[in-house]
């Protein structure tokens, strides 16, 4: 068995999801709004009646923006937060232990945290996410002024060059434009707010494939069927596969149940074939499930 994506990063992804769609579309509608070629419908049911649609409208992309930011930023968050669970994620195998420092409520200390102990370089990714935290936390935390720290601020100016005839991997973003906007208190325009999802994105992926080979799989799989067979008809599902009389079918049950989890299994691998052969008893008993 591999793990081809921790459970904290499968959740990670539904929660960013198609955010730059999505903010695409919010600031397609507000321009249409601007333009007059979007009109409140009868059936909206809310008061609104903006004097100035420029101004409305100019305010509205700035919302979407920072909102977009904010969710990103949070998702990062929730990943790193996840890896905390102790029952599932043994990271004593990491240079530094870690486990408890990603309990810490602060997204910058986790985040130090976990790149300190797999020794991630600087790069494009991990310097564009610590500046998008400091925006996020400078937009949405009243009197908030946080300032990003020199190491990436200079990554940032002296590597993301903006060339329209040779474009860097976020298009045509300037960095020390990037910076300046930071450094003056302003809003972050769009192709800010989509590089730092894209980034936040990439490294999510990173630090999980570094993770994931940290950790021991048979204990990590044990802890995502504990949890799993908690959770909400969790007892009648593990009933229903292990407690199937054809082991064909049998293991292509739990082969389907932990490529969902994102685990990856082969039919001959030692660690799966104990799996599948275990009894509806037996499984409950490895998972500690019965007196």
């Amino acid at each position: 068995m591999q793990i081809n994506h921790t459970r904290a990063r499968i959740a990670a992804k539904k929660l960013l999801g198609d955010t730059n769609q999505l903010l695409i579309t919010l600031l397609i509608g507000v321009e249409g709004v601007r333009t007059g070629k979007v009109v409140k419908d009868e059936s909206f049911k809310v008061s609104w009646n903006p004097k100035d649609l420029n101004s409305t409208s100019q305010r509205a992309r700035r919302f979407a923006r920072a909102a977009a930011l904010s969710w990103a930023v949070d998702a990062l968050d929730a990943y790193l937060g996840d890896l905390a669970d102790r029952s599932i994620y043994d990271l004593s195998q990491l240079s530094i232990p870690l486990n408890d420092q990603l309990t810490n409520r602060s997204i910058f200390v986790k985040l130090n945290s976990i790149t300190s102990a797999i020794a991630l370089p600087i790069g494009f990714e991990l310097s564009l996410v610590h500046l998008a935290i400091q925006w996020r936390n400078n937009l949405i935390h009243f009197h908030a002024e946080n300032e990003l720290e020199k190491q990436y601020e200079t990554f940032i100016k002296n590597n993301l060059i903006s060339d329209e005839s040779n474009p860097n991997k976020f298009g045509n973003l300037s960095g020390r434009d990037l910076i300046e906007e930071f450094n003056d208190g302003k809003h972050p325009k769009f192709k800010g707010v989509a590089a730092f999802i894209k980034s936040i994105n990439t490294l999510i992926e990173v630090l999980d494939a570094a993770v994931a080979q940290k950790i021991t799989v048979p204990a990590y799989v044990k802890g995502l069927l504990t949890d799993s067979v908690k959770q909400k008809d969790g007892k009648a599902s593990f009933s229903r596969i292990w407690g199937e009389p054809i082991k064909e079918k049998r293991m292509r049950s739990i082969s389907s149940l932990l490529n969902s989890l994102g685990v990856g299994v082969n039919s001959l691998d030692p660690d799966f074939m104990f799996l599948s052969e275990m009894s509806v008893r037996q499984m409950q008993q490895y998972l500690s499930l019965t007196d």
